[in-house]
């Protein structure tokens, strides 16, 4: 990347469906990574914040918008 990227990530976990958590898990951590081979390749330019089960619209729940933007305003 040329330009410094902050990256907010959902990370799904569900304890209830003890059938989906393996389907889960391996999604999450291809998630992370992906997102490891994005710090491997720009090091300090990327930043990661994984979100836990924030959904696919992180910004339309207040706890995740404050995060986003704390962490926006400091890299500013």
């Amino acid at each position: 990347v040329k330009v410094p990227l902050i990256s907010f990530r959902n990370m799904n976990f569900d304890t209830d469906k003890t059938k989906e958590n393996l389907k889960t898990s391996k999604r999450n951590m291809k998630s992370v990574k992906e997102e490891e081979e994005l710090y491997k390749q720009n090091g300090n330019k990327v930043q990661v914040h994984y979100l836990i089960n924030s959904s696919h619209f992180p910004f339309t729940k207040q706890r995740y918008s404050d995060q986003i933007i704390e962490e926006i305003k400091k890299s500013l």
